[in-house]
């Protein structure tokens, strides 16, 4: 992993790029994406504490702290809709694509400084881009590619001047715009977030854990969340490693060790009492149960719409039991048969009920 320095990350959207930072386009289209249009504009009021990955096709070239701009493409209004860096080295997860069925395909962990929303605001149009930078594809093309240095000092200065545009009409809502968190804190965050204890002691080894963690990550908007919460709610999952199956067993007791050894540092250098998380005090980050809420509260499809596509009843009804927590219903239906593999394209995230179970979990 590409060691990360305090002045290697430019933390306000606009403020150029340091050497050290590489600029990747990534491409997004609606019409084929799992992101939606509604799960964007979603995002915008969420921009502190949302989780974003992207797929990147030059993703052997790409690093933790790499800055990256999204550009909307296909049919109607494009141009950039968000920009940010990168929080995570490449790794590899299920393929979004479902038509594609690829095994394996490559991400990035993402943190946008800036989210507009092209529907009710302006934007760098593609024909603009066209324009400053000719030599680069804007209109298609694959998601993730790096810039070179000259274009992306280009896209640097014109992305700027736009900012400089819209920043009095930033209003959470329609656009957002933040400062990025202190690379080593970052740095710190994700190595505990990954549950990397080599990675953890070496940045307290480098004098990189900055006490203001302890108190608080910025994680989560509006209250404290400090960095010791995040082994504290490891501490649930890997507790009990001995309930997994022998398939993962093994693996759960490794991570286990590696929390341990984080828990152990949080425990005696920093005299932490690591109980519980106040999990009452994180309703928006922890999941809360809604008896009421309706198979269009969850899926965002009435089961009309759902059955009309040929999903099946039980498994429609298997999704809400297991968001609602209803524990005798969703057994019910296991056992008539309902499939917890079902996967609602129109869902946000596009997770299966038992995905959203392991999920939970880790919260929980």
């Amino acid at each position: 992993m590409k060691a990360l320095q305090r002045d290697v990350i430019q933390n306000y959207p606009g403020g150029g790029s340091n050497p050290s930072q590489q600029t990747f386009i990534l491409m997004w289209n609606p019409a084929i994406s799992s992101t939606t249009i509604h799960n964007h504009i979603d995002s915008i009021a969420h921009i502190d504490n949302w989780g974003f990955n992207w797929s990147v096709h030059e993703w052997e070239k790409a690093h933790e702290g790499d800055r990256f701009f999204m550009v909307r493409v296909g049919d109607g209004k494009t141009g950039i809709v968000m920009s940010g860096i990168f929080i995570s080295d490449p790794y590899t997860s299920r393929d979004w694509n479902r038509v594609r069925k690829t095994k394996e395909i490559h991400y990035l962990n993402m943190q946008p400084n800036f989210i507009v929303n092209l529907e009710t605001k302006p934007i760098i149009t593609t024909a603009q881009l066209h324009e400053a930078i000719p030599d680069f594809e804007w209109s298609k093309g694959h998601s993730g590619i790096l810039l070179a240095e000259h274009q992306a000092r280009k896209l640097e200065e014109l992305f700027a001047g736009y900012l400089h545009s819209v920043e009095e009409k930033a209003d959470g809502e329609n656009i957002a715009i933040k400062p990025l968190m202190d690379s080593r804190d970052m740095a710190c965050i994700n190595a505990v977030l990954q549950i990397d204890a080599d990675k953890f002691f070496q940045l307290i080894d480098e004098g990189q854990l900055a006490p203001h963690l302890m108190t608080d990550t910025q994680l989560v908007s509006g209250v404290n969340f400090p960095l010791h919460y995040i082994t504290m709610c490891w501490d649930v999952l890997l507790s009990k490693y001995n309930e997994y199956s022998e398939e993962y067993k093994d693996s759960v007791f490794r991570k286990k060790i590696q929390n341990d050894r984080i828990k152990e540092y949080f425990e005696k250098t920093c005299g932490l009492q690591m109980n519980s998380v106040p999990y009452a005090d994180y309703h928006n980050c922890f999941y809360c149960i809604n008896p009421e809420a309706t198979v269009e509260d969850i899926l965002d499809e009435s089961e009309n719409e759902l059955l009309e596509k040929g999903y099946l009843k039980k498994d429609i009804d298997l999704h809400c039991g297991v968001y609602k927590m209803d524990f005798e219903i969703t057994k019910c239906l296991l056992e008539e048969g309902a499939n917890p593999e079902t996967i609602f394209d129109d869902e946000d995230e596009c997770e299966s009920c038992w995905e959203h179970v392991c999920a939970e979990r880790v919260f929980f």
